[in-house]
């Protein structure tokens, strides 16, 4: 099978590859040639007895290491909110017309325009950001994933995942409820661990958000980066529990 599908924002690879230090362009090498260091790799080229991640017993592949391993849990929920928190703040400097609320319960946040108040099993709610624009009456909730991108619909399954969750659609119900008459959705923007996207999707969000397609481009590879500084953030305190369990 493919990985690297057409709209999955591998044209902006190269550049991002360019735009990173050496050690990561090897780590965008190894990630997309199928040859990252992992339990599996070692066990079919026999420099290991098992597959089996060291940290958890489960079988290590890139996946597993980089967005799946429970002992990894931290760092890797911490590489999720590194990514949007820079994401988000590029939003801030680009859209000056907006309200922009980031990782906050949804009641907390200032919202225009609320016929009513929204109800307590929603206000404590969390998206990982909201955008409004009272004078085009738009209100958008905004979902940052950070998945597997290894199989081709690994990216699709998290969107869907994503769009069908309850607290979600919770919230875009009560928010429509009392904003008639607003364009009230939920924009979801899914990353893969090798920085893969569905391009056509980002690109569709950025524009309802009024972003212009150089700064669209920007925007994209900005996650791109973000995708690969965080692989050494995770590799990193991985080596170090590692060599705990050896000392």
């Amino acid at each position: 099978e493919s990985y690297l599908c057409d709209g999955r924002g591998q044209n902006h690879l190269h550049s991002t590859r360019q735009s990173l230090p050496e050690k990561l362009q090897r780590r965008m090498l190894q990630l997309l040639g199928g040859v990252f260091p992992c339990g599996l790799r070692s066990y079919r080229i026999g420099k290991s007895a098992s597959a089996a991640c060291k940290l958890c017993g489960k079988m290590e592949t890139p996946s597993h290491i980089l967005c799946q391993c429970s002992s990894l849990h931290d760092i890797i929920t911490a590489s999720h909110d590194k990514i949007w928190r820079r994401l988000f703040e590029h939003l801030q400097g680009s859209l000056p017309n907006w309200l922009l609320f980031y990782d906050q319960p949804i009641g907390g946040m200032a919202l225009a325009e609320l016929s009513a108040p929204l109800p307590g099993s929603v206000r404590r709610k969390k998206p990982d950001g909201v955008a409004q624009q009272s004078s085009q009456n738009e209100c958008f909730l905004l979902e940052f994933t950070r998945t597997t991108d290894f199989w081709s619909t690994s990216l699709d399954a998290a969107r869907v995942r994503k769009e069908d969750k309850e607290g979600y659609i919770d919230m875009l119900d009560a928010l429509r409820d009392r904003l008639p008459g607003w364009n009230v959705q939920l924009l979801t923007f899914v990353l893969g661990d090798r920085g893969l996207m569905d391009e056509r999707l980002w690109r569709a969000n950025l524009t309802k958000l009024g972003l212009a397609p150089p700064k669209q481009t920007a925007f994209l590879r900005m996650a791109q980066i973000g995708a690969y500084e965080v692989v050494d953030d995770i590799l990193k305190v991985r080596a170090a529990l590692l060599h705990a369990l050896h000392e």
